[in-house]
């Protein structure tokens, strides 16, 4: 039994800094592949042993409608997706890249990039109520 609380505290920045070491210090090419993913609207964050790179702006996918032929056509909701990057680094320097895909339910259209009309017709298509 650990009888100081100060030792836990060590420990754990101890294996912290074990786990993350390449963080302090990653490769060229490690570095340049989250400047690139930067530039191309993700936001980066480090973790415990690697780097994590997500999405900024989702991409909107359309459902199709549900038809009936006692019900008409029904909107179905839109799913947002996002990109994740998860970046660790092997012991020479080469940088080892997870991808998955994060999907979510659109609960809102970003207004930028998109007209009116746009707005609307995605509002429409993605069973959305108008923001007032």
């Amino acid at each position: 039994m650990l009888k100081r609380p100060g030792t836990i505290a060590v420990m754990i920045l101890s294996l912290t800094g074990c786990a993350a070491s390449w963080l302090n210090s990653p490769s060229r090419a490690t570095e340049d592949l989250v400047h690139d993913l930067k530039l191309e609207g993700f936001s980066c964050m480090a973790t415990l042993s690697s780097v994590q790179c997500l999405q900024i702006d989702p991409y909107i996918q359309r459902q199709p409608k549900v038809c009936t032929s006692s019900g008409g056509c029904v909107s179905q909701p839109c799913v947002d997706i996002r990109m994740l990057y998860e970046i660790r680094q092997d012991e020479r320097g080469v940088p080892k890249v997870i991808q998955t895909t994060e999907r979510k339910p659109t609960t809102s259209i970003p207004t930028e990039g998109h007209s009116e009309e746009q707005m609307a017709q995605l509002r429409e298509y993605c069973a959305l109520e108008a923001t007032p």
